[in-house]
């Protein structure tokens, strides 16, 4: 073989495996499971309107499997969803993304897309710990966490923020981080936009109720106290928090615009088998494509420029 042919092939074969390998080191994963039921319209709207869009947009970075509830698989996943994370609601649509829960038409389109974001920022984040996720091998899974004892009760928080509020991704960092890792899944969130007109609502209701002092975000709910403010929330929140558990749980305020809130149609009953939802194939990175087609061009143009 002639030199500058040698050359050339060694050259194609670094390039090649170079690009291969920054392919896969520049692409995090988000994974999601989407829980639907084919007679909720809530379902259908989330998974018609809020989720293609998203797909478009961040192609083979996304991955929602969507699981019928009415077959008998996706029924045990979503009783496998409601033992390990104990949503505060119940009820389909139902997403969970990392240790999200996300309910209803309202709450799934106002937080994913800043939990996607969030999470392809970590390096993406693997499918949830639920068995038998239908189409998904069980070596994609991560491993199941060895069970720990925990107390049964259960505290239940209103969390009031904005995109806009400082104080509120402070907060969010710096205490219900800690709080998170420390009550796991003892410690249920419930996070309310403010910007959002449906969330706007549920804050003015809780406010009318509640009657505090200041009026602003962040602000949490927790049993009958309302914390508002850059100093009361993180200050505080640890001692109701701990107090609450001491007592046995809290539950969400029952309120009407809450119901409201978080519209969603009661899980039916399983029903015969039908076909099981795929997840979503993954994208072809053709602007790296493209890219190492015009290298392997130019290096072939010195070749046999060399060759003359």
């Amino acid at each position: 073989m002639p030199r500058y042919l040698h050359r050339f092939s060694l050259l194609a074969v670094l390039l090649l495996t170079f690009l291969a390998g920054g392919v896969k080191a520049q692409s995090p994963v988000v994974h999601a499971v989407l829980l639907y039921s084919p007679s909720c319209g809530h379902c259908h709207k989330v998974m018609e309107e809020v989720l293609p869009p998203l797909r478009e947009r961040y192609g083979a970075q996304l991955e929602i499997l969507e699981v019928n509830v009415q077959e008998p698989e996706g029924s045990a996943v979503y009783q496998a969803t409601l033992e390990k994370y104990k949503p505060a609601v119940r009820g389909v649509p139902m997403l969970v993304i990392g240790e999200e829960v996300l309910v209803g038409s309202v709450q799934i389109p106002e937080r994913l897309p800043e939990l996607i974001e969030y999470y392809l920022q970590q390096d993406g984040i693997p499918w949830p710990s639920l068995p038998k996720l239908p189409g998904v091998p069980e070596s994609a899974l991560p491993p199941t966490p060895t069970p720990v004892p925990a107390s049964d009760a259960i505290v239940h928080l209103l969390y009031f923020q904005s995109a806009s509020c400082s104080g509120c991704r402070q907060f969010e960092n710096e205490v219900l981080t800690q709080l998170r890792s420390t009550y796991a899944d003892r410690l249920q969130v419930t996070t309310i936009n403010t910007t959002d007109p449906a969330g706007r609502r549920l804050y003015e209701a809780v406010v009318t109720r509640y009657k505090p002092a200041l009026e602003g975000v962040p602000a949490v709910v927790i049993g009958e106290t309302m914390l508002v403010g850059n100093r009361d929330v993180p200050e505080k929140l640890p001692a109701l928090i701990e107090t609450a558990t001491a007592s046995g749980g809290v539950l969400l305020p029952e309120l009407p615009e809450l119901e409201e809130y978080f519209t969603v149609t009661p899980t039916p009953s399983p029903t015969g088998a039908a076909t099981q939802p795929e997840a979503t194939p993954a994208g072809t990175p053709w602007a790296m494509l493209g890219i190492a087609a015009l290298a392997l061009a130019a290096i072939a143009l010195v070749g046999f420029r060399m060759r003359r």
